[in-house]
C-alpha cells in the first residue's frame, strides 16, 4: 500500500493570525512615525513663522525708535490690563531726498496702540501704528497737545492677536545704575522703552470671537490655552 503525501495549498489559521498581527504592528509603527514627522514639521514651520514675525516686528520698531527727535515730547498713556493696552507716541524724523531738514514739517507724529477689529471671523485685538500728516504733526506740537488717543490719520496693523501690550518708558539712573520709570517731569523723552507683548498663534485665533473671550484669555487663561500664548520682549534705546 502506498501512502500519498499531501501538500497543503493554504495557510493555517495560526499563520493567518500571525501575519495579521505582524502586519498590523508594522502599519501602526509606520503611522505613528508619519504622524510624529508631520507634527514635528508643523511645529517647526510654526516656530519659523513666529521667528520671522518677531524679527520683522523688531526691525520695524528699531527703525522707528532710531529716528525719534530728541527735542520733542514723548507720550505715554497706561491703560488697563488684558487686550486693552498701553499707548505711546513720539515725533519721528522723516527722511526726504528733496526737502531741507530744517524745513517745518519734516517730521510726523507716530503712535502705537491695540484696538479691536471686526470681520466675518469675529472680533480680534491687533496692534496698530498710526501716523498723521507732517503739517498736522507740526500743529499738534505747536499746540502742545498730548491727546494721542484722538489721533486720526493713517493706521496700519503691525502685530495681530495681541492680548496684552506693555510699552514702558524708562530712564537710566546714574546714581543707582539701573533703569527707573520715566515721567515727563524727569526728562523730555525717556532713555529707552521696554516692550512686552503677549499674543497667540493665528491657528487658535478662531476660538475667540468676542472682546469678552479675549479679555478672559488675557486674565484667566486655561492650562490648555497657555501653549498658544507667546511673548515678545525687547528694550529699545532712544538716546
Amino acid at each position: 500500500m502506498k501512502f500519498v503525501r499531501r501538500h497543503p495549498y493554504g495557510f493555517t489559521l495560526l499563520e493567518i493570525l500571525l501575519s495579521i498581527t505582524i502586519g498590523s504592528t508594522v502599519i501602526l509603527a509606520l503611522s505613528a512615525l508619519l504622524f510624529h514627522s508631520s507634527q514635528t514639521y508643523f511645529i517647526t514651520q510654526q516656530n519659523l513663522e513666529l521667528l520671522k514675525k518677531k524679527r520683522a516686528f523688531h526691525s520695524f520698531l528699531e527703525r522707528d525708535f532710531s529716528s525719534v527727535i530728541p527735542s520733542t515730547p514723548f507720550f505715554y498713556q497706561k491703560s488697563g490690563d488684558g487686550a486693552s493696552s498701553d499707548q505711546i507716541g513720539f515725533y519721528q524724523a522723516l527722511s526726504s531726498k528733496s526737502s531741507d531738514p530744517n524745513t517745518l514739517g519734516d517730521f510726523e507724529l507716530v503712535s502705537y496702540r491695540v484696538s479691536y477689529t471686526n470681520n466675518e471671523q469675529g472680533t480680534h485685538p491687533i496692534l496698530f501704528r498710526s501716523t498723521i500728516h507732517p503739517v498736522d504733526s507740526l500743529k499738534f506740537l505747536l499746540e502742545k497737545r498730548s491727546d494721542i488717543e484722538n489721533i486720526v490719520g493713517y493706521t496700519e496693523p503691525v502685530f495681530p492677536y495681541v492680548i496684552s501690550f506693555q510699552a514702558r518708558p524708562m530712564i537710566y539712573s546714574n546714581s543707582s545704575l539701573r533703569k527707573i520709570d520715566w515721567s515727563s517731569e524727569k526728562s523730555l523723552i525717556p532713555d529707552c522703552v521696554d516692550f512686552q507683548i503677549y499674543f497667540i498663534d493665528p491657528s487658535a485665533a478662531h476660538l475667540y470671537r468676542t472682546e469678552q473671550d479675549w479679555e478672559r484669555l488675557a486674565h484667566h487663561p486655561k492650562d490648555s490655552e497657555r501653549k498658544w500664548i507667546h511673548t515678545f520682549r525687547h528694550t529699545y534705546w532712544l538716546k
